[in-house]
């Protein structure tokens, strides 16, 4: 018995090649309820769009793409570690005549509950934000296909991280 493995589409293993609208619009379905962020690469082979702005905007949607909450979910996890060890050091009393390990157990427990629920939700922020700045921007460069002059990028001006920005 042959296993069989599920992709994004089935018919598709390669990136999605962008020639109209209609292609574009593909970019913006969700793989599975399961997967909403995961998307497919893009290549921009548009007639009417230089080979340069092709580029510029690919190199845009890959960089958006590419976007994984990491280094928000770190942030995230640093974040809640420092404020949690601010607390214990100004709540505690710095003497251990009173010390008892059943007394560590709650607030241990509390304490791992909050790092993993800080870092899930600064991975999810980031990754919502990611999501909405890439639809964003397929609806940029959709408005740019059907005729848009002023969604043409000007590859001279100076971009943020390496991504033109219309």
């Amino acid at each position: 018995m042959a296993v069989r493995f599920h992709s994004w589409r089935p018919d598709r293993f390669g990136p999605v090649v962008i020639r109209s609208e209609q292609d574009l619009l593909e970019l913006l379905q969700r793989e599975s309820i399961l997967h909403p962020f995961r998307k497919p690469q893009a290549l921009i082979l548009v007639p009417q769009m230089d080979h340069s702005e092709a580029a510029a905007w690919e190199n845009r949607l890959e960089h958006l793409r590419q976007q994984c909450g990491c280094t928000a979910g770190a942030i995230g996890l640093a974040v809640f570690a420092i404020a949690s060890v601010a607390y214990i050091l100004r709540t505690s009393s710095l003497s251990n005549s009173d010390f008892n390990a059943d007394n560590l157990v709650l607030p241990s427990a509390i304490f791992l509950g909050g790092l993993i629920m800080s870092a899930a939700l600064g991975k999810l922020l980031a990754l919502s934000v990611a999501i909405i700045r890439y639809r964003r921007t397929c609806f940029e460069l959709k408005r740019r296909l059907t005729g848009d002059p002023a969604l043409i990028l000007d590859l001279a001006t100076p971009t943020t991280l390496g991504v033109p920005h219309p």
